[in-house]
Protein backbone atom coordinates (compact mmCIF):
# COMPACT_ATOMS: atom_id res chain seq x y z
CA UNK A 1 0.00 0.00 0.00
CA UNK A 2 1.63 3.60 -1.00
CA UNK A 3 1.93 6.16 0.97
CA UNK A 4 0.07 8.89 -0.72
CA UNK A 5 -2.52 7.96 -3.05
CA UNK A 6 -1.51 8.17 -7.23
CA UNK A 7 -4.18 10.23 -8.73
CA UNK A 8 -2.99 10.10 -12.17
CA UNK A 9 -2.73 5.91 -11.69
CA UNK A 10 -5.93 5.90 -9.95
CA UNK A 11 -7.47 8.12 -13.43
CA UNK A 12 -6.04 5.43 -15.65
CA UNK A 13 -7.80 2.91 -13.76
CA UNK A 14 -11.23 4.32 -14.27
CA UNK A 15 -10.64 5.86 -17.75
CA UNK A 16 -9.75 1.96 -18.60
CA UNK A 17 -12.98 0.71 -16.63
CA UNK A 18 -14.87 3.49 -18.90
CA UNK A 19 -14.13 2.19 -22.18
CA UNK A 20 -15.69 -1.39 -21.31
CA UNK A 21 -18.40 -2.50 -23.50
CA UNK A 22 -21.88 -1.46 -22.10
CA UNK A 23 -23.63 -4.97 -21.07
CA UNK A 24 -27.19 -5.66 -22.92
CA UNK A 25 -29.74 -6.94 -20.42
CA UNK A 26 -32.99 -8.32 -21.17
CA UNK A 27 -34.57 -4.83 -20.44
CA UNK A 28 -31.64 -3.06 -22.06
CA UNK A 29 -31.99 0.32 -22.99
CA UNK A 30 -33.53 0.64 -19.73
CA UNK A 31 -31.86 -0.81 -18.20
CA UNK A 32 -27.44 -2.56 -17.96
CA UNK A 33 -24.52 -3.08 -16.94
CA UNK A 34 -21.11 -1.18 -16.76
CA UNK A 35 -19.12 0.14 -14.00
CA UNK A 36 -20.12 4.00 -14.74
CA UNK A 37 -23.95 3.73 -15.70
CA UNK A 38 -26.73 1.35 -14.87
CA UNK A 39 -28.93 2.32 -17.45
CA UNK A 40 -28.55 2.99 -21.34
CA UNK A 41 -30.91 6.44 -21.51
CA UNK A 42 -28.73 9.52 -20.18
CA UNK A 43 -29.39 13.18 -19.72
CA UNK A 44 -27.26 14.94 -23.13
CA UNK A 45 -24.36 16.26 -21.29
CA UNK A 46 -23.98 19.90 -23.27
CA UNK A 47 -25.50 22.73 -21.06
CA UNK A 48 -28.43 23.88 -22.31
CA UNK A 49 -29.44 20.63 -24.34
CA UNK A 50 -32.73 18.70 -22.84
CA UNK A 51 -32.71 15.24 -24.62
CA UNK A 52 -31.97 12.32 -23.67
CA UNK A 53 -29.15 10.04 -25.25
CA UNK A 54 -29.57 6.14 -26.01
CA UNK A 55 -25.68 5.16 -25.37
CA UNK A 56 -26.69 1.68 -25.49
CA UNK A 57 -28.10 0.90 -28.94
CA UNK A 58 -26.15 4.48 -30.42
CA UNK A 59 -22.45 4.55 -31.11
CA UNK A 60 -22.62 8.37 -31.63
CA UNK A 61 -24.51 8.77 -28.28
CA UNK A 62 -21.85 6.13 -26.77
CA UNK A 63 -19.22 8.21 -27.83
CA UNK A 64 -20.69 11.59 -26.28
CA UNK A 65 -21.64 10.14 -22.76
CA UNK A 66 -17.72 8.76 -22.86
CA UNK A 67 -16.29 11.79 -23.55
CA UNK A 68 -17.80 14.16 -21.01
CA UNK A 69 -17.36 10.98 -18.28
CA UNK A 70 -13.56 11.37 -19.27
CA UNK A 71 -13.99 15.38 -18.52
CA UNK A 72 -15.53 14.99 -15.11
CA UNK A 73 -12.61 11.62 -14.35
CA UNK A 74 -9.76 13.64 -15.25
CA UNK A 75 -10.88 16.70 -13.44
CA UNK A 76 -10.96 14.87 -10.24
CA UNK A 77 -9.14 16.02 -7.29
CA UNK A 78 -9.50 13.17 -5.02
CA UNK A 79 -9.85 9.34 -5.50
CA UNK A 80 -13.33 9.62 -3.56
CA UNK A 81 -14.89 11.63 -6.28
CA UNK A 82 -14.26 9.48 -8.97
CA UNK A 83 -15.51 6.59 -6.41
CA UNK A 84 -18.78 8.28 -6.44
CA UNK A 85 -19.15 8.09 -10.05
CA UNK A 86 -19.45 4.64 -10.16
CA UNK A 87 -22.38 2.19 -10.62
CA UNK A 88 -22.48 0.39 -6.99
CA UNK A 89 -22.35 -3.43 -8.42
CA UNK A 90 -18.93 -1.87 -9.61
CA UNK A 91 -16.99 -0.53 -6.35
CA UNK A 92 -15.15 -3.47 -5.37
CA UNK A 93 -14.30 -4.16 -9.30
CA UNK A 94 -12.95 -0.58 -9.39
CA UNK A 95 -10.84 -1.29 -5.88
CA UNK A 96 -9.25 -4.51 -6.88
CA UNK A 97 -7.38 -2.92 -9.67
CA UNK A 98 -7.44 1.27 -7.94
CA UNK A 99 -5.33 -0.36 -4.57
CA UNK A 100 -2.21 -0.59 -5.17
CA UNK A 101 -2.35 2.91 -6.46
CA UNK A 102 -4.58 4.11 -3.08
CA UNK A 103 -3.09 5.13 0.59
CA UNK A 104 -4.06 2.58 2.99
CA UNK A 105 -6.50 5.48 4.64
CA UNK A 106 -8.13 6.02 1.10
CA UNK A 107 -8.58 2.34 0.56
CA UNK A 108 -9.39 1.87 3.54
CA UNK A 109 -12.70 4.81 3.63
CA UNK A 110 -13.81 3.15 0.10
CA UNK A 111 -14.05 0.03 1.12
CA UNK A 112 -16.08 0.18 4.05
CA UNK A 113 -18.16 2.54 2.33
CA UNK A 114 -18.08 -0.85 -0.79
CA UNK A 115 -18.95 -2.99 1.38
CA UNK A 116 -22.33 -1.15 2.74
CA UNK A 117 -23.15 0.16 -1.01
CA UNK A 118 -22.39 -3.32 -2.37
CA UNK A 119 -25.34 -5.65 -2.94
CA UNK A 120 -24.49 -9.25 -1.61
CA UNK A 121 -20.60 -8.36 -1.76
CA UNK A 122 -19.63 -11.65 -0.90
CA UNK A 123 -21.10 -12.97 -4.68
CA UNK A 124 -19.40 -10.36 -6.56
CA UNK A 125 -18.52 -12.11 -9.46
CA UNK A 126 -15.45 -9.88 -10.26
CA UNK A 127 -13.75 -11.27 -7.19
CA UNK A 128 -13.09 -14.35 -5.76
CA UNK A 129 -12.97 -15.00 -1.60
CA UNK A 130 -9.42 -14.83 -1.34
CA UNK A 131 -9.10 -11.59 -3.23
CA UNK A 132 -11.93 -9.77 -1.01
CA UNK A 133 -10.57 -11.48 2.51
CA UNK A 134 -6.96 -9.73 0.92
CA UNK A 135 -8.29 -6.29 0.76
CA UNK A 136 -10.08 -6.31 4.31
CA UNK A 137 -6.40 -7.72 5.55
CA UNK A 138 -4.48 -4.84 4.17
CA UNK A 139 -7.29 -2.14 5.31
CA UNK A 140 -6.90 0.01 8.52
CA UNK A 141 -9.04 -1.97 10.94
CA UNK A 142 -10.23 1.80 12.62
CA UNK A 143 -11.16 3.09 8.69
CA UNK A 144 -13.71 0.54 8.92
CA UNK A 145 -15.98 1.46 11.93
CA UNK A 146 -17.99 4.22 13.08
CA UNK A 147 -16.68 6.00 15.53
CA UNK A 148 -18.36 4.28 18.56
CA UNK A 149 -17.20 0.75 17.43
CA UNK A 150 -14.00 2.52 17.40
CA UNK A 151 -14.08 3.51 20.98
CA UNK A 152 -15.25 -0.22 22.05
CA UNK A 153 -12.17 -1.89 20.22
CA UNK A 154 -10.32 0.39 21.92
CA UNK A 155 -11.66 -0.92 25.28
CA UNK A 156 -11.58 -4.77 24.49
CA UNK A 157 -8.85 -7.14 25.97
CA UNK A 158 -6.06 -8.18 23.93
CA UNK A 159 -7.64 -11.72 23.92
CA UNK A 160 -11.87 -11.85 23.42
CA UNK A 161 -14.31 -14.94 22.64
CA UNK A 162 -16.27 -14.08 19.58
CA UNK A 163 -19.54 -15.68 19.62
CA UNK A 164 -21.70 -16.54 16.34
CA UNK A 165 -25.60 -14.73 17.14
CA UNK A 166 -27.19 -11.27 16.55
CA UNK A 167 -25.96 -7.79 16.85
CA UNK A 168 -27.99 -4.43 17.64
CA UNK A 169 -27.70 -3.65 13.68
CA UNK A 170 -29.13 -6.51 12.64
CA UNK A 171 -31.43 -7.70 15.62
CA UNK A 172 -35.28 -6.77 13.97
CA UNK A 173 -33.83 -8.99 10.81
CA UNK A 174 -35.06 -12.70 12.46
CA UNK A 175 -32.89 -14.67 9.70
CA UNK A 176 -29.92 -12.41 9.85
CA UNK A 177 -26.69 -14.02 12.25
CA UNK A 178 -23.33 -11.86 12.85
CA UNK A 179 -20.82 -12.30 15.34
CA UNK A 180 -20.83 -10.59 18.89
CA UNK A 181 -19.36 -10.87 22.31
CA UNK A 182 -22.34 -11.21 23.91
CA UNK A 183 -22.77 -14.90 24.98
CA UNK A 184 -26.50 -14.33 26.25
CA UNK A 185 -27.38 -12.88 22.97
CA UNK A 186 -26.03 -15.35 20.21
CA UNK A 187 -27.17 -18.06 22.76
CA UNK A 188 -30.85 -16.69 22.58
CA UNK A 189 -30.85 -16.65 18.99
CA UNK A 190 -29.02 -19.84 18.45
CA UNK A 191 -31.28 -21.50 20.26
CA UNK A 192 -35.08 -20.32 18.59
CA UNK A 193 -33.42 -21.09 15.43
CA UNK A 194 -32.13 -24.52 16.73
CA UNK A 195 -36.09 -25.11 18.17
CA UNK A 196 -37.37 -24.11 14.49
CA UNK A 197 -35.10 -26.12 13.25
CA UNK A 198 -35.15 -29.65 15.62
CA UNK A 199 -39.10 -29.24 14.97
CA UNK A 200 -39.04 -29.08 10.95
CA UNK A 201 -37.12 -32.21 11.18
CA UNK A 202 -39.32 -34.05 14.10
CA UNK A 203 -42.10 -33.05 11.80
CA UNK A 204 -40.55 -34.66 8.24
CA UNK A 205 -39.46 -37.68 10.19
CA UNK A 206 -43.07 -38.68 11.50
CA UNK A 207 -44.61 -37.75 7.96
CA UNK A 208 -41.66 -40.55 6.74
CA UNK A 209 -40.05 -37.58 4.71
CA UNK A 210 -36.61 -38.59 5.17
CA UNK A 211 -33.33 -36.83 3.98
CA UNK A 212 -30.62 -38.91 2.00
CA UNK A 213 -27.00 -37.38 1.56
CA UNK A 214 -25.54 -38.53 -1.91
CA UNK A 215 -21.93 -37.01 -1.51
CA UNK A 216 -19.38 -39.74 -0.45
CA UNK A 217 -22.23 -42.52 -0.50
CA UNK A 218 -21.51 -45.20 -2.98
CA UNK A 219 -24.58 -47.45 -4.51
CA UNK A 220 -26.99 -44.62 -5.27
CA UNK A 221 -27.72 -41.16 -7.21
CA UNK A 222 -30.67 -38.87 -6.99
CA UNK A 223 -32.90 -39.55 -9.80
CA UNK A 224 -35.09 -37.24 -11.79
CA UNK A 225 -37.95 -36.78 -9.17
CA UNK A 226 -35.40 -36.43 -6.51
CA UNK A 227 -35.46 -39.63 -4.75
CA UNK A 228 -32.31 -41.93 -4.64
CA UNK A 229 -32.16 -44.07 -7.31
CA UNK A 230 -29.29 -47.13 -7.28
CA UNK A 231 -26.46 -46.76 -9.39
CA UNK A 232 -25.72 -50.02 -11.31
CA UNK A 233 -22.16 -49.75 -11.65
CA UNK A 234 -21.71 -48.68 -8.28
CA UNK A 235 -24.01 -51.46 -7.20
CA UNK A 236 -22.04 -54.14 -7.91
CA UNK A 237 -19.40 -52.49 -5.82
CA UNK A 238 -21.74 -52.88 -2.64
CA UNK A 239 -22.63 -56.56 -3.67
CA UNK A 240 -19.12 -57.61 -4.10
CA UNK A 241 -18.38 -55.81 -0.29
CA UNK A 242 -21.11 -58.51 0.61
CA UNK A 243 -20.59 -61.33 -1.12
CA UNK A 244 -16.85 -61.34 -0.25
CA UNK A 245 -17.81 -60.84 3.30
CA UNK A 246 -20.00 -63.82 3.58
CA UNK A 247 -17.67 -65.82 1.61
CA UNK A 248 -15.28 -65.47 4.57
CA UNK A 249 -12.99 -62.42 3.66
CA UNK A 250 -12.03 -60.26 6.63
CA UNK A 251 -12.91 -56.71 6.23
CA UNK A 252 -8.98 -55.90 5.64
CA UNK A 253 -8.96 -58.61 3.09
CA UNK A 254 -11.79 -57.25 1.32
CA UNK A 255 -10.40 -53.57 1.35
CA UNK A 256 -7.02 -55.34 -0.01
CA UNK A 257 -8.71 -56.84 -3.22
CA UNK A 258 -10.87 -53.39 -3.91
CA UNK A 259 -7.32 -51.55 -4.05
CA UNK A 260 -5.97 -54.55 -6.21
CA UNK A 261 -9.08 -54.18 -8.43
CA UNK A 262 -8.11 -50.37 -8.90
CA UNK A 263 -11.67 -49.65 -7.65
CA UNK A 264 -11.78 -45.93 -5.97
CA UNK A 265 -13.24 -45.76 -2.60
CA UNK A 266 -16.57 -43.36 -2.08
CA UNK A 267 -14.26 -39.90 -1.47
CA UNK A 268 -12.20 -41.10 -4.58
CA UNK A 269 -9.30 -42.28 -2.93
CA UNK A 270 -7.48 -44.88 -4.40
CA UNK A 271 -6.73 -46.98 -0.87
CA UNK A 272 -10.45 -48.00 0.73
CA UNK A 273 -10.27 -48.21 4.54
CA UNK A 274 -11.39 -50.96 6.75
CA UNK A 275 -13.60 -48.35 8.16
CA UNK A 276 -15.10 -47.68 5.01
CA UNK A 277 -15.84 -51.41 4.58
CA UNK A 278 -17.38 -51.75 8.01
CA UNK A 279 -19.45 -48.91 7.35
CA UNK A 280 -21.44 -50.12 4.16
CA UNK A 281 -21.71 -54.03 5.57
CA UNK A 282 -23.93 -52.01 8.46
CA UNK A 283 -25.90 -49.38 6.93
CA UNK A 284 -29.56 -50.05 6.60
CA UNK A 285 -29.98 -48.00 3.29
CA UNK A 286 -28.54 -50.85 1.41
CA UNK A 287 -31.47 -52.99 2.15
CA UNK A 288 -33.75 -49.96 1.43
CA UNK A 289 -33.78 -48.66 4.90
CA UNK A 290 -33.22 -45.35 6.87
CA UNK A 291 -33.04 -44.24 9.80
CA UNK A 292 -33.27 -40.62 10.73
CA UNK A 293 -31.65 -38.86 13.65
CA UNK A 294 -28.50 -41.38 13.79
CA UNK A 295 -26.37 -38.14 15.27
CA UNK A 296 -27.85 -35.11 17.29
CA UNK A 297 -26.05 -31.65 18.11
CA UNK A 298 -24.86 -31.63 21.54
CA UNK A 299 -26.09 -27.38 21.75
CA UNK A 300 -26.57 -24.87 19.55
CA UNK A 301 -23.37 -23.26 20.94
CA UNK A 302 -20.63 -25.83 20.59
CA UNK A 303 -21.99 -27.24 17.72
CA UNK A 304 -20.46 -30.49 18.47
CA UNK A 305 -22.14 -33.68 16.91
CA UNK A 306 -22.65 -36.90 18.87
CA UNK A 307 -23.70 -40.77 17.74
CA UNK A 308 -27.70 -40.63 19.41
CA UNK A 309 -27.54 -43.75 21.56
CA UNK A 310 -31.26 -43.36 23.16
CA UNK A 311 -30.71 -39.26 23.89
CA UNK A 312 -33.04 -38.16 21.20
CA UNK A 313 -35.92 -39.98 19.35
CA UNK A 314 -35.03 -42.13 16.56
CA UNK A 315 -37.49 -42.79 13.42
CA UNK A 316 -36.33 -45.99 11.74
CA UNK A 317 -38.24 -45.75 7.60
CA UNK A 318 -38.98 -49.02 5.86
CA UNK A 319 -38.62 -49.22 2.05
CA UNK A 320 -37.88 -45.89 1.76
CA UNK A 321 -36.33 -46.38 -1.81
CA UNK A 322 -35.09 -49.26 -4.17
CA UNK A 323 -32.68 -52.05 -1.63
CA UNK A 324 -29.13 -53.09 -2.97
CA UNK A 325 -29.11 -55.85 -0.58
CA UNK A 326 -31.58 -57.93 0.44
CA UNK A 327 -32.93 -58.20 3.52
CA UNK A 328 -31.51 -61.95 4.57
CA UNK A 329 -28.69 -61.07 3.06
CA UNK A 330 -28.08 -57.80 5.22
CA UNK A 331 -29.68 -59.63 8.15
CA UNK A 332 -26.73 -62.86 7.44
CA UNK A 333 -24.09 -60.28 7.54
CA UNK A 334 -25.41 -58.00 10.83
CA UNK A 335 -24.69 -62.01 12.31
CA UNK A 336 -21.54 -62.81 11.06
CA UNK A 337 -20.30 -59.61 12.21
CA UNK A 338 -22.16 -59.90 15.39
CA UNK A 339 -20.34 -63.76 15.77
CA UNK A 340 -16.81 -62.60 14.88
CA UNK A 341 -16.49 -59.32 16.88
CA UNK A 342 -17.55 -61.42 20.01
CA UNK A 343 -14.68 -64.34 19.68
CA UNK A 344 -13.51 -65.28 22.28
CA UNK A 345 -10.10 -64.22 22.86
CA UNK A 346 -7.45 -67.24 23.65
CA UNK A 347 -3.88 -65.59 24.36
CA UNK A 348 -1.51 -68.55 23.45
CA UNK A 349 2.07 -68.93 24.62
CA UNK A 350 5.02 -68.07 22.30
CA UNK A 351 2.39 -66.24 19.75
CA UNK A 352 2.07 -62.79 18.78
CA UNK A 353 -1.59 -62.44 18.46
CA UNK A 354 -4.83 -63.65 19.59
CA UNK A 355 -7.04 -66.46 18.02
CA UNK A 356 -9.92 -64.49 18.94
CA UNK A 357 -9.77 -62.18 16.09
CA UNK A 358 -10.80 -62.83 12.66
CA UNK A 359 -8.72 -64.09 10.62
CA UNK A 360 -10.19 -64.83 6.97
CA UNK A 361 -7.15 -66.58 5.36
CA UNK A 362 -7.60 -69.75 6.93
CA UNK A 363 -11.55 -71.18 7.89
CA UNK A 364 -10.14 -74.16 9.63
CA UNK A 365 -8.47 -71.60 12.86
CA UNK A 366 -11.92 -71.29 13.94
CA UNK A 367 -13.89 -74.57 12.72
CA UNK A 368 -11.18 -77.17 14.02
CA UNK A 369 -11.84 -77.99 17.65
CA UNK A 370 -9.90 -80.54 20.12
CA UNK A 371 -12.77 -83.34 20.62
CA UNK A 372 -11.11 -83.83 24.29
CA UNK A 373 -10.50 -80.56 25.90
CA UNK A 374 -12.25 -78.65 23.37
CA UNK A 375 -9.56 -75.90 22.56
CA UNK A 376 -9.40 -74.82 19.35
CA UNK A 377 -6.73 -76.47 17.04
CA UNK A 378 -3.79 -74.05 15.62
CA UNK A 379 -1.81 -74.31 12.22
CA UNK A 380 2.14 -74.60 12.66
CA UNK A 381 5.07 -75.54 10.75
CA UNK A 382 6.87 -78.33 11.77
CA UNK A 383 10.59 -79.55 10.08
CA UNK A 384 11.23 -83.55 10.30
CA UNK A 385 14.82 -85.06 8.95
CA UNK A 386 14.79 -81.25 7.41
CA UNK A 387 11.37 -81.67 5.51
CA UNK A 388 8.74 -79.10 6.59
CA UNK A 389 5.45 -80.52 6.89
CA UNK A 390 2.09 -77.96 7.61
CA UNK A 391 0.05 -79.70 10.64
CA UNK A 392 -2.80 -78.48 13.40
CA UNK A 393 -2.01 -79.16 16.99
CA UNK A 394 -4.23 -78.27 19.67
CA UNK A 395 -3.71 -75.09 21.42
CA UNK A 396 -3.44 -76.43 24.75
CA UNK A 397 -0.91 -79.12 23.96
CA UNK A 398 0.97 -76.05 21.98
CA UNK A 399 0.82 -74.08 25.11
CA UNK A 400 1.11 -76.68 28.22
CA UNK A 401 1.57 -80.23 26.84
CA UNK A 402 -0.28 -82.64 28.45
CA UNK A 403 -1.04 -80.83 31.49
CA UNK A 404 -4.12 -80.18 30.44
CA UNK A 405 -5.04 -82.41 26.97
CA UNK A 406 -3.35 -85.94 27.06
CA UNK A 407 -4.37 -87.51 23.74
CA UNK A 408 -5.48 -85.04 21.19
CA UNK A 409 -3.27 -85.60 17.82
CA UNK A 410 -1.67 -83.67 15.58
CA UNK A 411 -2.93 -83.51 11.86
CA UNK A 412 -1.17 -82.77 8.93
CA UNK A 413 -3.14 -80.43 6.75
CA UNK A 414 -3.23 -82.10 3.68
CA UNK A 415 -4.62 -85.02 4.94
CA UNK A 416 -7.56 -83.03 7.38
CA UNK A 417 -8.27 -81.52 4.34
CA UNK A 418 -9.26 -84.63 2.12
CA UNK A 419 -10.85 -85.70 5.05
CA UNK A 420 -13.45 -82.79 5.04
CA UNK A 421 -13.86 -82.54 1.54
CA UNK A 422 -14.51 -86.42 1.28
CA UNK A 423 -17.02 -85.87 4.32
CA UNK A 424 -18.67 -83.00 1.87
CA UNK A 425 -18.42 -84.90 -0.94
CA UNK A 426 -20.21 -87.93 0.15
CA UNK A 427 -22.62 -85.79 2.08
CA UNK A 428 -23.97 -83.72 -1.82
CA UNK A 429 -23.62 -87.47 -3.36
CA UNK A 430 -26.71 -88.28 -0.78
CA UNK A 431 -28.56 -85.41 -1.84
CA UNK A 432 -31.87 -86.11 -0.91
CA UNK A 433 -31.81 -87.68 2.69
CA UNK A 434 -29.66 -85.17 3.25
CA UNK A 435 -31.31 -82.01 2.10
CA UNK A 436 -34.01 -83.12 4.02
CA UNK A 437 -32.22 -83.79 7.32
CA UNK A 438 -30.90 -80.21 6.96
CA UNK A 439 -34.20 -79.19 6.89
CA UNK A 440 -35.57 -80.73 9.75
CA UNK A 441 -32.56 -79.78 11.66
CA UNK A 442 -32.68 -75.94 11.12
CA UNK A 443 -36.19 -76.07 11.19
CA UNK A 444 -36.34 -77.22 14.60
CA UNK A 445 -32.88 -74.65 15.77
CA UNK A 446 -35.38 -71.78 14.48
CA UNK A 447 -38.62 -72.87 15.62
CA UNK A 448 -40.47 -73.92 12.76
CA UNK A 449 -42.48 -71.37 10.51
CA UNK A 450 -44.25 -68.81 11.94
CA UNK A 451 -47.76 -69.53 12.88
CA UNK A 452 -49.46 -65.95 12.76
CA UNK A 453 -48.33 -62.58 11.92
CA UNK A 454 -49.51 -61.01 14.88
CA UNK A 455 -47.41 -57.50 13.87
CA UNK A 456 -49.88 -56.35 11.83
CA UNK A 457 -52.48 -56.09 14.65
CA UNK A 458 -49.92 -54.70 16.90
CA UNK A 459 -49.17 -51.97 14.14
CA UNK A 460 -52.77 -50.90 14.73
CA UNK A 461 -53.73 -50.92 18.44
CA UNK A 462 -50.39 -48.39 18.37
CA UNK A 463 -51.72 -46.42 15.78
CA UNK A 464 -55.44 -46.28 17.77
CA UNK A 465 -53.48 -45.22 20.80
CA UNK A 466 -51.53 -42.32 19.02
CA UNK A 467 -54.70 -41.33 17.51
CA UNK A 468 -56.94 -40.99 20.85
CA UNK A 469 -53.74 -39.17 22.68
CA UNK A 470 -53.67 -36.97 20.04
CA UNK A 471 -57.42 -36.07 20.49
CA UNK A 472 -56.94 -35.80 23.77
CA UNK A 473 -54.17 -33.23 23.52
CA UNK A 474 -55.85 -31.35 20.90
CA UNK A 475 -59.18 -31.06 23.05
CA UNK A 476 -57.14 -29.73 25.99
CA UNK A 477 -57.88 -25.80 26.71
CA UNK A 478 -57.69 -23.14 29.11
CA UNK A 479 -61.32 -23.70 30.58
CA UNK A 480 -60.96 -27.85 30.26
CA UNK A 481 -57.26 -28.09 31.41
CA UNK A 482 -58.77 -29.56 34.83
CA UNK A 483 -61.13 -32.28 32.95
CA UNK A 484 -57.84 -33.78 31.20
CA UNK A 485 -57.74 -37.37 32.28
CA UNK A 486 -54.41 -38.11 33.28
CA UNK A 487 -54.36 -41.39 34.08
CA UNK A 488 -56.14 -42.49 31.13
CA UNK A 489 -52.88 -40.85 29.03
CA UNK A 490 -50.70 -42.59 31.50
CA UNK A 491 -52.44 -45.80 31.18
CA UNK A 492 -52.14 -45.56 27.29
CA UNK A 493 -48.61 -44.75 27.09
CA UNK A 494 -47.55 -47.67 29.02
CA UNK A 495 -49.44 -49.97 26.72
CA UNK A 496 -47.93 -48.19 23.66
CA UNK A 497 -44.58 -48.97 25.28
CA UNK A 498 -45.57 -52.23 25.86
CA UNK A 499 -46.81 -53.03 22.29
CA UNK A 500 -44.05 -51.75 21.05
CA UNK A 501 -41.52 -54.22 22.59
CA UNK A 502 -43.95 -57.00 21.76
CA UNK A 503 -43.41 -55.72 18.04
CA UNK A 504 -39.70 -55.52 18.19
CA UNK A 505 -39.49 -59.44 19.34
CA UNK A 506 -41.39 -60.37 16.70
CA UNK A 507 -39.86 -58.46 13.95
CA UNK A 508 -36.29 -59.61 15.62
CA UNK A 509 -37.72 -63.26 15.62
CA UNK A 510 -38.89 -62.75 11.90
CA UNK A 511 -35.26 -61.20 10.78
CA UNK A 512 -33.80 -64.19 12.02
CA UNK A 513 -35.90 -66.94 10.49
CA UNK A 514 -35.73 -65.36 7.18
CA UNK A 515 -31.92 -65.19 8.22
CA UNK A 516 -31.86 -68.87 8.62
CA UNK A 517 -34.02 -69.60 5.72
CA UNK A 518 -31.40 -67.78 3.22
CA UNK A 519 -28.71 -69.85 4.86
CA UNK A 520 -30.72 -72.88 4.30
CA UNK A 521 -31.36 -71.91 0.58
CA UNK A 522 -27.64 -71.64 0.12
CA UNK A 523 -26.82 -74.76 1.74
CA UNK A 524 -29.24 -76.49 -0.89
CA UNK A 525 -27.63 -74.77 -3.80
CA UNK A 526 -24.20 -75.22 -2.68
CA UNK A 527 -24.53 -79.13 -2.10
CA UNK A 528 -26.31 -79.62 -4.88
CA UNK A 529 -23.86 -78.34 -7.22
CA UNK A 530 -20.96 -80.37 -6.11
CA UNK A 531 -22.80 -83.90 -6.33
CA UNK A 532 -20.80 -86.20 -8.42
CA UNK A 533 -18.04 -83.46 -8.62
CA UNK A 534 -14.40 -83.96 -8.00
CA UNK A 535 -13.25 -81.39 -5.23
CA UNK A 536 -10.28 -80.04 -3.84
CA UNK A 537 -10.00 -78.14 -0.25
CA UNK A 538 -11.94 -74.81 -0.49
CA UNK A 539 -11.80 -71.87 2.44
CA UNK A 540 -14.58 -70.52 1.06
CA UNK A 541 -16.81 -73.48 1.05
CA UNK A 542 -15.87 -75.17 3.89
CA UNK A 543 -16.82 -71.53 5.76
CA UNK A 544 -20.50 -72.01 3.67
CA UNK A 545 -21.43 -75.65 4.87
CA UNK A 546 -19.57 -76.33 7.80
CA UNK A 547 -20.41 -75.70 11.59
CA UNK A 548 -17.15 -76.89 12.63
CA UNK A 549 -14.65 -79.53 12.35
CA UNK A 550 -13.95 -81.93 15.89
CA UNK A 551 -10.71 -83.96 15.73
CA UNK A 552 -12.38 -86.99 17.93
CA UNK A 553 -8.82 -88.75 17.87
CA UNK A 554 -6.19 -89.84 15.49
CA UNK A 555 -8.44 -92.33 13.49
CA UNK A 556 -11.66 -89.98 12.84
CA UNK A 557 -12.91 -86.20 12.51
CA UNK A 558 -16.85 -85.84 13.17
CA UNK A 559 -17.88 -82.95 10.39
CA UNK A 560 -20.70 -80.57 11.70
CA UNK A 561 -22.27 -78.76 8.89
CA UNK A 562 -24.52 -75.66 9.26
CA UNK A 563 -28.59 -76.78 10.65
CA UNK A 564 -27.10 -79.75 13.02
CA UNK A 565 -26.67 -82.88 10.56
CA UNK A 566 -22.73 -84.30 11.71
CA UNK A 567 -20.78 -86.68 9.55
CA UNK A 568 -18.11 -89.03 10.99
CA UNK A 569 -15.39 -89.31 8.76
CA UNK A 570 -11.96 -91.37 8.86
CA UNK A 571 -8.85 -89.83 8.47
CA UNK A 572 -5.59 -91.60 6.25
CA UNK A 573 -2.68 -90.82 7.68
CA UNK A 574 -0.42 -92.20 5.84
CA UNK A 575 2.95 -92.53 7.37
CA UNK A 576 2.41 -89.45 9.37
CA UNK A 577 0.99 -91.28 12.24
CA UNK A 578 2.23 -94.88 13.40
CA UNK A 579 -0.17 -96.83 11.73
CA UNK A 580 -2.63 -96.58 8.49
CA UNK A 581 -6.30 -95.97 9.60
CA UNK A 582 -9.46 -97.66 8.03
CA UNK A 583 -11.12 -94.98 5.57
CA UNK A 584 -14.80 -96.76 5.94
CA UNK A 585 -17.00 -93.57 7.60
CA UNK A 586 -20.69 -93.65 9.16
CA UNK A 587 -23.17 -90.98 8.60
CA UNK A 588 -25.26 -90.13 12.21
CA UNK A 589 -27.66 -87.33 13.50
CA UNK A 590 -27.63 -85.40 16.24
Amino acid sequence: MREQTDMQKIKMVANLLLMLEIYQTEYSPMIVQHPFTSTGIVMNPHIGISEMLNIAQNESDLNMWREQMKKEIDAAQKPFEIYMMLNKPYCLTFLKYAMPHLSKEDFSVMLADAWIRSENPNMDRNLNKAALLDMFQQADPAELMEENERKELEEMDEVITIYRGVTSFNAKKIRSLSWTTEYSIAQTESENISANVKWGKAQSAKEGKAPFFYKKFIGFKKGEDGKPQIDEEQAKIVKFIYDRFLAGDSIKTIAQRLDELKILSPAGKEKWSCSTIHSILTNEKYKGDLIINKTYVVDCISKKVKVNRGERTKYYVENNHPAIIDAATFGRVQEELARRASKQKIKQVGTKTELGRYSGKYALSELLICGECKSHYRRCTWTIHGKKKIVWRCISRLDYGKKYCHHSPSVEESVLQDAIMNAILRTANQNAEVLNTLKLHLSMAIGGENKGDESVDLKIRINEIDTEINAMIKAVSAETVDSFDEQRAADLLNEKNLLQQQLAQIMDTKQKRENAKSRLEELYDVIDSLKNHPLTYDNQLVRQLLEGVIVESQEEIRVVFIGGLEVVESINSGNFFDKTLDRSSQICYN
